[in-house]
């Protein structure tokens, strides 16, 4: 037995179709996914509205048309080998796709990755095949959108030196985000200009010839001009010779950009900190099939978001670095300086003493008090030195000076340095020792200084 079954669209009743197949019609014909039932011969009986709207074509396009017309073109010559393996096959159902992504291919010519289980029926006869077909563009997408931030993030944030990261992120959107990247850093009011570019053929500069060797001609029209201007995203879906010219002022830029064929182009601001420090153009050329990505300026965005910051902590650490540079600098000037006075003190204080120890009469006291300033004096030297080591502490090259130095001399040392200034506060310092000559391994200095911190 058998019915006829009529297609949605289709102007008259088509071909026959066994009566297994019409029950569930009402459901299948409202089916967003792609309901699509073939005979043994893999001819199209069934096509419902899911179908119609994921491939594109009518049902009444459709029916009586090979299967094959909506698979893409490097898969179909394997195809009816396949079917014929499932018909031989004990399996009546089975997903499809297990080994790699399937995709379809719709009336316009557009791939698409797809999900989809294909089961059989035996009916009057013969095999008829019913496959369940789901477009998984948006999904596909979402995944490739997040593995691609991931990616380019770890790429961006590997190196903290602002030309190699500016470098970097004009390569990295490409082919992603479009087929050509613009990048362009500075300031309007500057008239300081940085430019980057990359293609999607791995040419690099030598594809970006108009906008890195010619003398640079963008005019505020240009939508990476607006997008630093204006702090906002600039999207042009149509590209015409009419449009570069106002891009451009000079028929040699002019001529250059029209040579590369372009179809449209999204700009997005580089902001960072409230600050806009540029902007990057992604092009799409004209024989470029539409990209997904492209299509997603949330995507641009955030890329632009991620790229921004890390040219900016670029540029922080560039100026942390400038300024460890400018700190041994002036230590270097500060030390110097200071080790001019001292060395006048300690000269003064080393002939004071001598002066003193040829006069006569008890001057134990004053001799006591020029060698606590003697003392100062070798311990701010000794800063100095300090100040001076900074580098090899950093570098981690700092050397001690050890020595066997018994415990008692280190505490004299110290509190005939400090006993002054404690007594003056009145602040009484005591120490003891068991007298037994313990000593330890120590940098003397390093001790002292130590204590006097």
């Amino acid at each position: 037995m058998s019915l006829l079954f009529e297609p949605l669209g289709s102007p008259e009743p088509l071909q026959p179709t066994p009566a297994s197949f019409i029950a569930s019609d009402a459901i299948i014909a409202i089916s967003a996914d792609a309901i699509i039932t073939t005979d043994e011969a893999r001819h199209i009986i069934r096509f419902n509205r899911g179908a119609e709207e994921i491939f594109g074509y009518s049902a009444y396009q459709v029916i009586g048309k090979p299967i094959e017309i909506l698979i893409p073109t490097r898969f179909r010559e394997a195809h009816p080998a396949q079917v014929a393996g499932f018909a031989e096959s004990p399996t009546v159902a089975r997903r499809m796709g297990e080994r790699r992504q399937i995709s379809g291919i719709r009336k316009n010519g557009e791939e698409f990755p797809a999900e989809a289980s294909i089961s059989k029926t035996r009916a009057d006869g013969g095999w008829y095949f019913t496959v369940a077909l789901r477009d998984v563009t948006d999904r596909v997408r979402a995944e490739q959108a997040q593995r691609f931030l991931s990616e380019s993030t770890e790429r961006l944030n590997d190196s903290l030196n602002g030309d190699e990261t500016l470098e970097r992120l004009a390569a990295i959107g490409v082919p992603m985000l479009g087929d050509r990247c613009v990048v362009l850093m500075g300031d309007p009011a500057q008239q300081a200009w940085t430019i980057r570019a990359a293609h999607s053929s791995g040419e690099g500069h030598s594809a970006a010839t108009p906008f890195l060797e010619l003398p640079f001609d963008m005019t505020d029209a240009h939508p990476l001009m607006r997008c630093i201007a204006e702090g906002s995203v600039v999207i042009e879906n149509r590209i015409t010779p009419d449009v570069i010219r106002t891009w451009h002022a000079t028929s040699e830029m002019q001529e250059a950009v029209t040579d590369l064929a372009l179809r449209s182009l999204i700009a997005v601001p580089l902001i960072a900190r409230g600050h806009t420090m540029g902007a990057m153009g992604f092009f799409r050329g004209v024989a470029t099939p539409a990209s997904s990505a492209a299509d997603d300026p949330d995507l641009v965005v955030e890329f632009a978001r991620r790229a921004a910051m890390a040219l900016e902590n670029a540029r922080l650490y560039a100026e942390a670095q400038d300024a460890v540079v400018a700190r041994d600098d002036v230590l270097a000037v500060v030390s110097h300086d200071l080790g001019n006075p001292l060395a006048a003190v300690r000269l003064s204080s080393t002939v004071l003493l001598r002066m003193m120890s040829k006069a006569a009469g008890n001057v134990e006291a004053e001799v006591q008090q020029v060698e606590n300033i003697r003392t100062s004096v070798f311990q701010m030297e000794r800063l100095i030195k300090d100040l001076l080591d900074i580098k090899r502490i950093e570098a981690g090259f700092l050397a001690l000076d050890l020595e066997r130095t018994p415990v008692s001399s280190i505490l004299d040392e110290i509190f005939s340095a400090f006993g002054p200034l404690t007594s003056a506060r009145s602040i009484e310092l005591i120490h003891g020792t068991d007298g037994g000559g313990m000593q330890v391994l120590a940098d003397r200095k390093r001790i002292q200084q130590v204590f006097s911190n």
